[in-house]
């Protein structure tokens, strides 16, 4: 990284005067250091890397761009490629290759901007004496092979002293699309809003 550093501005400052002020900012590297790095032979590993980089792009490009990591790799197989699967996910990752994917990022939360935040009515203290005083709760989301499973659930919360089963059954409830409102069960079975095939 630091060798990289030095040959984009060597041009306009010079080997010596960079290596003097990156000293000056604890990153001890000497010129001759430098060019000693710079005259070394390329290892094995990097020449080992620079081939297997032709053959992975040619099975990337081959393919419509679309292959990932696995893909890639079992065709250098077929191939008689030899070559690492971690070793491939290495060279796709340096060179900016990747492939098509169904999965969609997932957002569950979007700020408003300029809106007054929730108060804070918890104010995090959690030694209450007993059970249904105060219950917390989350909305997230499971992917899956069906599609993306969005959650909410409730829990109540009690002193740390308190037996598991004062907490246990959380409520909870989940629902195939993000903008339904999913209204947790405090018996802990699921209460969606009416909508076959949409929700459970």
């Amino acid at each position: 990284m630091i060798v990289a550093y030095i040959d984009a501005y060597k041009a306009s400052f010079g080997v010596e005067p960079i290596c003097r002020v990156l000293r000056d900012h604890d990153y001890q590297i000497a010129p001759s250091t430098y060019y000693a790095f710079k005259k070394r032979p390329p290892s094995a590993r990097s020449l080992s890397d620079e081939r297997l980089l032709a053959e992975v792009r040619c099975v990337f490009y081959a393919n419509y761009e679309c292959y990932g990591v696995r893909k890639v790799w079992q065709e250098l197989r077929r191939r008689r490629v030899a070559a690492g699967r971690d070793q491939v996910a290495r060279i796709m990752r340096s060179a900016g290759l990747r492939g098509a994917t169904r999965l969609k990022r997932v957002r569950t939360t979007y700020p408003e901007v300029g809106a007054a935040r929730a108060p804070d009515l918890v104010q995090r203290n959690w030694s209450l004496e007993a059970p249904d005083t105060v219950w917390v709760s989350d909305f997230t989301y499971v992917p899956s092979r069906e599609g993306t499973v969005y959650v909410s659930f409730s829990c109540r919360t009690c002193s740390p002293g308190a037996s598991w089963a004062s907490r246990w059954p959380p409520a909870w409830a989940r629902s195939s699309l993000p903008r339904r409102w999913i209204k947790p069960s405090a018996s802990g079975s699921a209460r969606t809003p009416a909508s076959p095939g949409r929700a459970s």
